[in-house]
């Protein structure tokens, strides 16, 4: 599955694939399917923690991409994301960075 995580408070560490990121005000995280993953957060623990998760069969995607082309920009985005895309929050200026 395709995995799309937006977390908008709340801090943890992310441990995805080989990667360890910290965050703090909440992030957003696109994993393509097979991405080794622990919980989002792993360490930081806070009762604040709330997660909204949009799981995609990636084959969905694929006919979506091959029948329209304004999935062109998506299907570059899904390539990236083999590796996990994240974008943390900056809650002082209420935006993805």
């Amino acid at each position: 599955w395709i995995e799309l995580v937006c977390n908008t408070e709340g801090k943890g560490r992310l441990n995805i694939g080989n990667k360890v990121v910290e965050y703090t005000d909440g992030v957003v995280i696109l994993m393509y399917s097979n991405i080794p993953h622990k919980s989002f957060d792993n360490d930081f623990e806070c009762e604040d923690y709330h997660e909204i998760v949009l799981q995609i069969a990636p084959e969905k995607m694929t006919l979506l991409n091959s029948g329209f082309a304004e999935f062109m920009s998506i299907h570059h985005l899904l390539h990236a994301s083999k590796e996990a895309v994240v974008y943390t929050f900056d809650n002082d200026k209420k935006e993805l960075v």
